[in-house]
């Protein structure tokens, strides 16, 4: 959420009126943020009443299957109808690829669209290939040059075909032209434009993105108006810099033996610790003077004041660690997970542990590494200060802009 939130910031500084169409459970960011909001089903699984069902979608072999086939296309319509109703007088749509909606709409309203990319698995290179699980052969596949990894993504596309044939059956029902592609590869981006919202260092542009791809760079929004807690100040101000340990913002239900495990190595490195546990009650620790569990807490600045951090290599939480400057153990568990920490890792400033592997044993050797090896601290500091000036809100709105007038130009060109 917060890099569409911060472009539609820079949108709405630029003199655009904006309006942010999700998830009804992100209602109340929208309105600390000051952006007009729109439901848009499907709303997320509520982590008590559907625990087994969010424990299968993060399955890393399957999980992918299950929230499209079980979670997204049942709502297409539902999502349609609601994305439809918000654009009710828009002359741009902004599109994520989750939201199978936004082409829909898009033309049967005739409105310009573009696509936005949040990871550079988004592209799925043949040049650049994804990490796609926690194993070595995962990591080795990626090795094995343009021409092989063109026939694994065409068995892999072949594999999933038949994943969003709901879509398309949609589109004749709505009386649209047949797909380009699968939304898994291809279809899921607009003819406009794609706008990376990555920087250049974490993936480089490769001759198979999409024609019109812009790299911006990561957007920055941190819940500026976020009022702060004073527990939280206190235990940040009375010690030695704490290990974060997060499971992100997006997947933090049933993480307690996660906690539990993190709150054991930092007593057993002799380290204070700070777990930020997100909604699920059931992840907050016993009671410990050298530990403090928050809710949730805005990352820029709490990252900063922390000896090392520990999370699940989401591309938003990423993105924070490194412009924090502080360096990070990856504990990748699914979806994009594991192709983002191994780009992390290959800039020097992380180490992976997968969360399969996440115990006492291996959360200590592993963080212990990371905080005796000044390297990983001088890589970390040298990243952060080539982030330091990106604005890469800032680039996507211009950028946004400069594609909205190119297809003004064409539909005049066509009138």
């Amino acid at each position: 959420m917060h890099p569409y939130i911060a472009l539609g910031i820079a949108l709405k500084n630029r003199g655009h009126r904006v309006t942010l169409a999700t998830c009804e459970h992100y209602r109340g960011l929208a309105r600390e943020t000051g952006l007009p909001f729109k439901p848009l089903r499907p709303n997320l699984p509520d982590y008590e009443a559907d625990a087994a069902v969010l424990e299968q979608l993060l399955d890393p072999r399957h999980g992918p299957e299950r929230l499209f086939r079980e979670l997204l296309l049942p709502a297409l319509k539902d999502q349609y109808a609601d994305l439809h109703a918000a654009a009710e007088g828009a002359d741009f749509l902004v599109g994520h690829s989750l939201v199978m909606a936004s082409a829909l709409v898009a033309e049967t309203r005739r409105l310009p669209w573009i696509s936005c990319a949040l990871q550079p698995m988004a592209f799925f290179s043949k040049y650049d290939p994804p990490v796609l699980g926690p194993g070595r052969l995962a990591r080795a596949l990626r090795r094995i040059g343009p021409r092989p990894w063109g026939l694994v993504r065409k068995l892999i596309e072949r594999s999933v075909s038949h994943w969003d044939l709901p879509y398309h059956d949609y589109r004749r029902e709505l009386g649209l032209e047949p797909a380009p592609g699968s939304l898994l590869f291809g279809g899921k981006f607009a003819p406009l434009g794609t706008i990376a919202l990555f920087p250049k260092f974490l993936a480089a542009p490769q001759l198979d993105w999409p024609a019109g791809t812009f790299v911006a760079g990561f957007p920055r929004y941190d819940h500026q108006n976020y009022p702060g807690s004073a527990a939280l100040e206190r235990f940040l101000g009375e010690g030695p810099a704490p290990i974060i340990f997060t499971r992100g913002t997006a997947v933090d239900f049933g993480a307690r033996a996660f906690f539990e495990t993190s709150v054991a190595a930092a007593e057993r490195l002799g380290r204070r610790a700070l777990l930020v546990v997100g909604r699920d009650a059931r992840n907050y620790p016993e009671e410990n003077p050298r530990v403090l569990a928050v809710s949730h807490a805005p990352f820029g600045r709490i990252f900063p004041r922390a000896a090392a951090i520990v999370h699940q290599a989401g591309i938003g939480t990423s993105a924070q660690a490194l412009r924090a400057g502080i360096p990070s153990l990856l504990v990748p568990g699914a979806f994009d997970q594991f192709d983002n920490a191994c780009r992390l890792q290959r800039l020097g400033s992380a180490r992976i542990l997968p969360l399969n592997k996440y115990s006492l044993k291996t959360a200590v050797e592993e963080l212990r590494a990371l905080l005796e090896n000044s390297v990983y601290q001088t890589k970390a500091k040298a990243i952060a200060e080539f982030l330091g000036p990106e604005d890469g809100a800032g680039e996507a709105a211009r950028t946004l802009e400069n594609l909205a007038d190119k297809a003004r130009s064409q539909s005049r060109a066509t009138a």
